[in-house]
């Protein structure tokens, strides 16, 4: 079975209740766990499913309510 990926990381919440807000909602860094793939990201008790249909490489979407969520990998 293949292991997760453990990455430090960005995630800034670009949504709320199906609004985009700028400045964005929330911003915070931490280590997040990763599918993998990369299909599939675990932040902070958050499942976030990669967003197919965005024109962006970091974009996610929370499972939970649908709000949108950029993911970056942070630098050390």
């Amino acid at each position: 079975m293949p292991q997760k990926r453990r990455v430090k990381v960005h995630v800034a919440q670009l949504t709320s209740g199906g609004k985009y807000s700028y400045p964005w909602i929330s911003e915070s860094s931490g280590e997040a766990e990763f599918s993998p793939s990369f299909s599939t990201c675990y932040y902070n008790g958050l499942v976030l499913i990669r967003d197919k249909g965005s024109m962006y490489g970091g974009n996610y979407v929370e499972q939970a309510t649908g709000d949108a969520y950029r993911v970056t990998q942070r630098k050390a």
